[in-house]
């Protein structure tokens, strides 16, 4: 974009300097009256094509933009199925969550759990093992909050982030990882 405008001031100069060595015959002013129209009639042509030019790259720009973002948007098929990106193992592992907590099974859950774990009731704390959770009873692992964010999750949209997979779409959710043995656990449960 950048080259064609300087190209096209480029251009113009070239012309004016051309038309003033040619300008022999007549007064100065016929001279500079001759220079002045073109150049300015190619001025006024150049930011037009420029203007279209900007238009239609930015109109280009935006469909591969909008074109991108379709691409990126995780695709779901029939029921269970999940979009390509996600690790299957993963979804298979949130499906277990889902179920549990479904249930309210707090033996299924803890089953699931990385201990220690992050259980954010209250203040927040760290539960060492499944003795320790499941003294947290159901009623409270259980918040309803929880359980609808949980059963409203959708594994198609499931992704890898800093913290490992977050189910949940901000806070309340639930966040597991791979641990070092490969397999997956929780390792927050955030209220």
């Amino acid at each position: 974009m950048m080259k064609k405008k300087v190209t096209a001031l480029v251009l113009c100069l070239c012309a004016g300097l051309a038309m003033t060595a040619c300008g022999g015959s007549g007064t100065e002013e016929s001279v500079q009256t001759q220079e002045e129209a073109p150049v300015e009639e190619t001025a006024a042509e150049t930011t037009q094509s420029d203007a279209e030019e900007e238009a239609a790259e930015a109109e280009e720009q935006e469909t591969e933009t909008a074109d991108t973002e379709t691409a990126d948007e995780p695709e779901s098929g029939a029921a269970g199925e999940t979009a390509a990106s996600v690790d299957p193992e993963a979804a298979a592992f949130a499906d277990q969550i889902k179920e549990a907590v479904a249930a309210k099974d707090m033996d299924a859950l803890s089953a699931l759990i990385a201990y220690p774990v992050y259980v954010g009731i209250e203040e927040g704390a760290v539960v060492e093992d499944a003795a320790a959770f499941a003294e947290l009873g159901a009623e409270t692992v259980f918040d309803e909050s929880l359980v609808s964010a949980i059963d409203a999750f959708d594994n198609a949209t499931l992704v890898e982030v800093g913290a490992g997979y977050v189910m949940g779409d901000g806070k309340p959710n639930i966040t597991f990882n791979k641990q070092e043995d490969g397999s997956f656990g929780i390792t927050g449960i955030n209220y």
